[in-house]
């Protein structure tokens, strides 16, 4: 992942991330893996607003983290 944004607005938090992924994996895997992850973060930070660009690796703007 790449570009990692957060704010608050009263009570609610926004997290905005671009998630890197290989560029052979499935549209369904990949809204799989999107869905774990923003899952994950809810539990954590409770009612938030999460917005999860994705990008095949090869086409990154940035090198990071590639979740498998």
């Amino acid at each position: 992942m790449h570009a990692p944004r957060t704010r608050h607005a009263g009570c609610i938090t926004f997290v905005e991330f671009h998630l890197m992924v290989p560029s052979d994996m499935r549209a369904v895997e990949t809204h799989e893996t999107c869905d774990r992850i923003e899952g994950a973060l809810r539990t954590e930070l409770g009612a938030a607003v999460i917005t999860t660009p994705v990008e095949p690796e090869g086409n990154a703007e940035h090198q990071g983290v590639l979740v498998l």
